[in-house]
């Protein structure tokens, strides 16, 4: 993955499935995000990269739900962007997967409220947000 940071930073021709050149803008002010998914990962696991671009790494059942939740590409980067500076200013201590981090994200109405700076995100949450009234009101 960071053979592909290298490269698209540095201007690499990329093109389109219609054939069609693609630009990719270059420099500093670009920000990349590399994503991972692990299908057939257990147990669940968060990774964070410490590279100039944002590394998320998601278990294939993680990646899933977040998809299920974050449904365009907007929602979707905006939720990674969010992740990375909720992880920069907390302690993160979870039981496994990103369901936790999730449910705390759109708990807080799809960002992440404040409450401390030691963070214990459950798993268990994730399952009883799914069938919440409440929530699933909201969908």
């Amino acid at each position: 993955m960071l053979g592909s940071e290298r490269a698209l930073r540095s201007g690499v021709e990329a093109y389109g499935s219609d054939g069609q050149k693609i630009t990719i803008p270059t420099g500093d002010s670009v920000r990349l995000k590399m994503v991972a998914v692990a299908f057939g990962a257990q147990p669940d696991f968060i990774l964070r990269g410490n590279s100039s671009a944002s590394l998320y790494s998601f278990s294939g059942s993680s990646f899933e739900d977040v998809m299920a939740e974050l449904d365009t590409f907007l929602d979707f980067t905006k939720y990674l962007d969010e992740v990375t500076q909720f992880a920069s200013t907390h302690q993160i201590i979870s039981d496994g997967g990103d369901w936790g981090l999730l449910c705390k994200y759109l708990l807080g109405g799809r960002t992440f409220l404040d409450d401390g700076k030691l963070v214990q995100l459950l798993e268990n949450r994730w399952t009883r947000l799914k069938t919440d009234a409440r929530y699933l009101q909201k969908k």
